[in-house]
């Protein structure tokens, strides 16, 4: 908020020692979203592919894909907004996994990092929710209308780290926690699948108004017919 204080070095340092030296609690949360979509019967096809991973991986300064050594699976760095408070810069990325198995797909994050300055605190942060699970798995039913079903299960584990004198009991925060999340994710699960339908409908409009040859997802310049 405007007219907040920066902490002091000291204070920060003090802050940073107390969340390294913390106990560890955990938070556990699963949610489940179907959407029935008309006339999607390329759905599963439209997951497979570049376009439709990043239909899946959500909002990202940059996205780059990287080497992945499962030839199955492809890999994507997600590097999000810089986020700054009073005395402290945040920097953090993430690096996705995504792998098509028919007609399911599963997302997963494999790496969580964080930079950014004061570099104590950045670390203590980092430490703070390094142990995480994040996934994300979706199949597709085809329907013999033409429609599809599609599903969205994800599951989120974070072991976090709370300073020895936090006020709450371990437990209490754990339980509280898990129903928050699991509150997050099942409107989460649902804005993830309004997105990816959004996505396959407006790539399905612009592959039905291409009249050329080309890939449905190539958007290199075009030279004029003669």
């Amino acid at each position: 908020p405007e007219g907040t204080k920066a902490l002091t070095r000291e204070q920060m340092d003090a802050a940073a020692d107390a969340i390294m030296g913390g106990n560890k609690v955990w938070m556990r949360s699963r949610a489940k979203a179907t959407k029935e979509v008309p006339a999607a019967d390329q759905l599963a096809d439209f997951l497979a592919t570049r376009e439709g991973h990043l239909s899946l991986l959500g909002a990202a300064t940059k996205v780059e894909e990287v080497a992945c050594d499962d030839k199955n699976a492809r890999r994507y760095v997600l590097v999000a907004p810089e986020m700054k408070f009073p005395g402290l810069t945040l920097r953090p990325r993430s690096t996705m996994e995504i792998k098509n198995n028919g007609k399911k797909v599963t997302l997963r994050q494999v790496e969580s990092v964080i930079e950014g300055e004061p570099e104590k605190m950045v670390t203590a942060l980092q430490m703070m929710t390094s142990d995480q699970t994040l996934e994300n798995d979706i199949s597709v039913s085809n329907n013999r209308d033409g429609s599809a079903t599609v599903t969205a299960k994800l599951r989120l584990e974070i072991g976090m780290l709370l300073p020895k004198k936090f006020p709450v009991p371990r437990r209490l925060i754990e339980g509280l926690g898990s129903k928050l999340f699991s509150s997050a994710l099942e409107k989460q699960a649902t804005v993830f699948l309004n997105k990816v339908v959004r996505a396959y409908g407006s790539t399905a409009d612009e592959d039905e108004n291409d009249a050329t040859d080309i890939g449905m997802f190539d958007t290199s310049p075009r030279e004029p017919k003669e």
